[in-house]
């Protein structure tokens, strides 16, 4: 979808409030945190970023949301160890995850695939696939869909 499509979807959904429907992203690169936020609140998600993983373990001890999209690398603690971790924690180990890389490697793959996260979300990807991705997770969310990719 181009830009322009783009801007369209979003005045679109502008101002539809999902209640219920939180987000935490999680992501080292600033800018794509910032635009994943923006965009995600704009058609109507609440949204809460952090820089990296252990930011969002600090997080997730007073706030627990409905989503976690989260890059796989990063510094201090990347999106897989704090996956791994929060799936041993009874009080979340049911909240959905996409994991988001620019790694093409299989390793990364079975890793997620075993954390049983959603989808695998590669870079570079478009806002589109983005919110198709987090509306199937919110519609099929009870259901405990495999993994899949975006290709």
């Amino acid at each position: 979808m181009d830009d322009k499509a783009q801007e369209v979807e979003i005045k679109q959904t502008e101002g539809e409030r999902k209640p219920g429907r939180s987000i935490l992203i999680v992501e080292d690169d600033d800018l794509l945190r910032n635009t994943m936020t923006r965009y995600l609140k704009r058609i109507g998600y609440e949204v809460q970023s952090v820089a990296n993983g252990f930011e969002a373990l600090l997080l997730l001890q007073y706030r627990q949301p409905d989503l976690i999209i989260t890059d796989i690398r990063m510094p201090k603690l990347g999106g897989l160890s704090m996956a791994e971790g929060l799936k041993n924690r009874q009080e979340t180990k049911e909240i959905p995850l996409i994991l988001v890389t620019g790694y093409r490697d299989e390793t990364y793959f079975n890793r997620a695939q075993k954390l049983g996260a959603h989808f695998l979300l590669l870079k570079p990807f478009t806002l589109s696939d983005l919110h198709e991705k987090v509306e199937t997770v919110f519609k099929n969310v009870k259901k405990d869909k495999p993994l899949d990719d975006n290709k």
